[in-house]
């Protein structure tokens, strides 16, 4: 099941007490066949989309969408990180 986290109504005391998410890489998926996937270390910060969704949990990271408002299907980024309590900060 996926999770989406609007940025513009979540509650600021709520976002202080919790782990915020991370992203640690992007999945580059725009040429590459499935079996060919390359993940790319990446400094973009959640806080940087209007959502963003988990797609699977898992042992050491998690796969999140992140995307923004009036973005069509294709234009979502696919990140490897953590979820953590599913915050986003905006630092």
């Amino acid at each position: 099941m996926s999770q989406v986290i609007d940025l513009f109504s979540r509650d600021e005391e709520e976002e202080r007490k919790s782990a915020s998410i991370d992203f640690c890489y992007s999945i580059d998926n725009d040429s590459l066949p499935i079996s060919a996937l390359c993940a790319e270390l990446t400094i973009v910060k959640p806080s940087d989309y209007d959502y963003v969704s988990l797609v699977s949990e898992g042992e050491s990271f998690d796969v999140m969408v992140a995307w923004d408002v009036g973005d069509g299907p294709f234009q979502r980024v696919t990140y490897i990180g953590h979820w953590n309590d599913g915050v986003i900060r905006r630092d």
